[in-house]
């Protein structure tokens, strides 16, 4: 449909759509994709090697309790399960967990009603079809459920390593001649994974695959480098190898460029090199000139990757 279309429109109206459809399009050629470890925003809660939860207080508790264990049982990256999850405290090899999760639930659900004005047919014709409509009003049921988690975790030190509230609400209306999306036992359950996975959102590191845009701006450019700037620029799509090694020549050619000192860090970030990124995005970032750029993003996004990184040697270490 959509190429009979485009044949049957006039020149202008092909220009203007294929405009809009490259408008709209994200651009895959100008960005270098790569994976990396993350850490944990608790990261002396994901330092532990082996976790011990305990029935947690509260109706749902038992449910929320088993619901953290299987999301911090469940496989992360590099390994297999980020946490040894122990039952009753005691390891594998007769030794304590080296933190215990604790806490207590607390959950209901309360059905009000309220009435609503709709608009129904009150008269048909012969044909069945309405030739008059009044409003009415209607009954409904507006249902709330509430589940909050009050968690912890302490190390075997006694140290607490992590604490958090998790508060969360869900709401839904039907009316006459309705019936709700959800049962109360099935927006329970539902808070109760949303709270396991947002304990292991907190605790266990992640590992991402994620692509950054190279910088396109060309200027200070000189007139006579721009082609093979720009030349640069789309050769990262299909051979990004080579880009990287034309960003070295234009540095050489056009040295303390922040566009291309940046582009350089993003190839080194590219290649694995996260201490040679960190001295290129150093480098880029008063060259750009703006606050919170692009250099300091990458600045901030590498050295979290360090952390991670040297978070997951000394755990190794610990084995």
């Amino acid at each position: 449909m959509r190429t009979l279309f485009l044949l049957t429109a006039s020149r202008a109206g092909i220009a203007a759509i294929a405009t809009a459809m490259l408008a709209a399009t994200p651009a895959a050629a100008e960005t270098l994709t790569m994976t990396g470890l993350f850490p944990a925003p608790w990261r002396e809660a994901a330092m532990l090697r082996s976790i011990a939860v305990e029935r947690l207080g509260g109706r749902d508790g038992a449910a929320t309790g088993m619901a953290i264990e299987r999301a911090l049982s469940r496989p992360s990256g590099r390994t297999g399960a980020w946490f040894e999850i122990v039952y009753g405290g005691r390891r594998n090899n007769g030794g304590y967990a080296d933190g215990t999760l604790s806490g207590a639930v607390s959950s209901g659900v309360e059905d009000s009603y309220f009435k609503r004005p709709e608009k129904q047919c009150t008269q048909r014709d012969k044909d069945n079809k309405c030739t008059k409509e009044e409003e009415v009003q209607v009954n409904c049921t507006r249902r709330v459920a509430n589940l909050s988690a009050d968690l912890r975790i302490v190390r075997r030190d006694g140290r607490i390593v992590y604490s958090a509230v998790k508060p969360l609400r869900e709401e839904i209306t039907w009316c006459q001649g309705q019936s709700p999306s959800r049962t109360a036992e099935e927006m329970i359950n539902g808070m109760i994974g949303q709270i396991a996975e947002g304990v292991r959102r907190d605790t266990v590191p992640v590992t991402d695959t994620y692509s950054i845009r190279i910088l396109e701006s060309s200027k200070g450019i000189p007139k006579e480098h721009n082609r093979f700037f720009k030349d640069t620029i789309k050769l990262t799509q299909r051979n990004p190898g080579q880009a990287c090694q034309d960003w070295q020549r234009l540095n050489q050619m056009i040295p303390n460029n922040g566009v291309i000192v940046f582009n350089i860090g993003l190839c080194t970030e590219w290649r694995g090199d996260l201490q040679g990124a960190l001295r290129w995005y150093r480098q880029a970032s008063p060259l750009l000139g703006r606050r919170n750029n692009e250099a300091d993003t990458g600045l901030n996004r590498v050295e979290r990757r360090l952390t991670a990184d040297a978070d997951y040697a000394e755990r190794e270490r610990a084995r």
